[in-house]
């Protein structure tokens, strides 16, 4: 059972350094920082707060649930997006190089 969840928080860990480099490189182009985490999310800060709200409807568009957290204290502009499995994180990773 051990090894079980050991190869469940190996391979979420792999898809989240996976998601992070793609976000990571493209985040320059779309206007937004991405930063590093250790938890089974990211958290996307864009310069300009509107550029958020576009990234927002494209990826709600594209079915991508995403979670904007701009109205929280010290967090205008910013989304937060959830780690998920491969398949998940590939349409992901799509819908953002599709901005």
């Amino acid at each position: 059972m051990a090894k079980i969840f050991d190869d469940i928080v190996r391979n979420a860990i792999d898809q989240r350094e996976r998601v992070f480099k793609v976000l990571e490189r493209e985040g320059g182009r779309l206007g937004f920082h991405v930063k590093s985490s250790q938890a089974n999310f990211l958290l996307l800060r864009w310069r300009d707060p509107e550029g958020s709200k576009t990234a927002y409807r494209h990826l709600i568009k594209s079915g991508i649930l995403v979670r904007d957290v701009s109205a929280a204290p010290g967090l205008s502009g910013c989304l937060r997006i959830s780690i998920g499995t491969e398949p998940e994180n590939d349409r992901l990773i799509k819908a953002f190089l599709s901005l």
